[in-house]
C-alpha cells in the first residue's frame, strides 16, 4: 500500500477528530482518543496540530469551510444533494459534526462556531436559518434530508460500489426534499 501524503494524513486526522468531536463533545475529546481512532501515535497528532485546541479548531474550521464551499455548487436540488453526498461519503466525520451542530452541540461554543457552515448548508437548499419559519415546510424537509444523509453515511454498506451508494443516498434525500412540493397549502 502506498504511503499517505502529509496532506492526506492531516485530512484524515481532521475528519476523524470531527466525527469524535460530534460524538464526544469538546470536553471529552483528547489527542489520545484521536490517536487511538486513527492508529497514529499521539506525538504524530501533535506534530500535525501543536495542541488539542489547535486540532479542535482545525476540525471546526474545515467543517465550516467545506460547507460554505458547497454554496458554489451549480444546478438544482439534486445536483447540490449529489455534491453534499459526495463530500459526506468522503468525509463522514464532517457530516457527523455538521449534524451535531444542530443537535447535541447546539448552544455550545462549538455549535456557535459551526453556525456559518450550518447556515450555508440550509441556504444551499433555500432555507434562511435566521428565519426558518418563512418556509417551515422546506426547513423541515431540508432537516430530514440532512438527517437521512447522516444516518446513511454512518451505516453505508461498505461492500457497495461508490456510485451505487451515491445514487442510493441521492434518491432518498431528493425524495425527502421533494415531498410535499406542490401540495395544497390548506392541508
Amino acid at each position: 500500500m502506498p504511503r499517505r501524503t502529509t496532506t492526506e494524513t492531516t485530512e484524515g486526522i481532521i475528519d476523524k477528530a470531527a466525527g469524535l468531536l460530534a460524538a464526544l463533545g469538546p470536553r471529552d475529546l483528547s489527542v489520545q482518543v484521536v490517536a487511538d481512532a486513527t492508529s497514529l501515535a499521539k506525538s504524530s497528532i501533535l506534530y500535525h496540530f501543536g495542541s488539542r485546541q489547535e486540532l479542535l479548531d482545525a476540525a471546526v474550521r474545515q467543517c465550516v469551510r467545506d460547507a460554505v464551499a458547497l454554496r458554489e455548487t451549480p444546478g438544482d436540488d439534486r445536483a447540490r444533494l449529489r455534491a453534499l453526498a459526495e463530500l459526506a461519503l468522503r468525509r463522514p466525520g464532517w457530516m457527523r459534526l455538521v449534524i451535531a451542530g444542530v443537535t447535541n452541540l447546539q448552544g455550545t461554543v462549538v455549535g456557535d462556531e459551526l453556525r456559518p457552515g450550518i447556515a450555508a448548508l440550509y441556504g444551499l437548499f433555500g432555507v434562511d436559518v435566521s428565519d426558518p419559519l418563512a418556509d417551515a415546510d422546506r426547513a423541515i424537509r431540508v432537516t430530514g434530508a440532512l438527517g437521512a444523509l447522516a444516518i446513511y453515511v454512518a451505516d453505508v454498506p461498505p461492500f457497495l460500489p461508490h456510485e451505487v451508494r451515491l445514487q442510493a443516498v441521492e434518491e432518498v434525500c431528493s425524495g425527502i426534499l421533494a415531498a410535499g412540493s406542490g401540495r395544497d397549502s390548506r392541508l
